[in-house]
């Protein structure tokens, strides 16, 4: 997680009572409390104040709340989740777009599998993902048809990662010969009406 992501946090446990003071959200027992992580990674959590949570997972954020709470609560379960987990994908897909779901744990598979796959005339081979952490952005090539996938560092997507699917160089060839068809055809309909003024003039 880091900052300006949106995370919703759900406290429960065995006495409803008990939790009440950490649940901003109090009109139900099942409703969770939204939080916006500040440009210091902080959320301002009820009783316990100021609690830094940029930088981990939301399993790592949910151990340490648990860990927190269990001062007021007996056997706290926590529920912490990542509401903006957001990925782009451009290129040779069928739906290219931003994406926003509701799961952290998303892979790179499913994560084409939702813009409805590549067109046909992307490449499985070299699928590249863009990913920025603390300033500094890396881009990593993936093979599709190799199981070295799997073990890729970006197999699983995180926020904000930019998917770019290469169109295949038929596409690129085919994209050429048209622009070079146009040039010819516009060069050769600009000469016939140069031809057709300099005879009319004549005349």
């Amino acid at each position: 997680m880091r900052t300006d992501d949106q995370i919703s946090i759900f406290v429960s446990a065995l006495n409803p009572e008990a939790v009440k003071p950490f649940n901003l959200n109090q009109t139900t027992n099942q409703s969770a409390s939204n939080y916006l992580i500040d440009a210091d990674g902080m959320i301002e959590f009820p009783v316990l104040g100021r609690v830094e949570v940029a930088g981990l997972t939301t399993v790592e954020a949910t151990e340490m709340l648990k860990k927190r709470l269990l001062q007021y609560i007996n056997n706290p379960i926590v529920n912490v989740r990542l509401t903006n987990f957001k990925f782009t994908i451009l290129g040779e897909v069928r739906a290219p777009g931003v994406y926003t779901v509701n799961q952290e744990r998303l892979t790179l598979p499913e994560a084409i599998g939702m813009a409805r796959d590549l067109d046909i005339m992307g490449i499985y081979k070299n699928v590249r993902v863009i990913r920025e952490e603390n300033g500094i952005r890396t881009e990593t090539h993936v093979n599709f048809t190799s199981d070295s996938i799997f073990h890729s560092p970006v197999y699983y997507v995180r926020q904000n990662d930019l998917i770019y699917i290469e169109p295949h160089n038929r596409k690129i060839n085919r994209t050429t010969d048209n622009l070079r068809y146009w040039t010819v055809t516009m060069s050769t309909t600009s000469f016939l009406i140069n031809m057709y003024f300099i005879l009319t003039r004549n005349n």
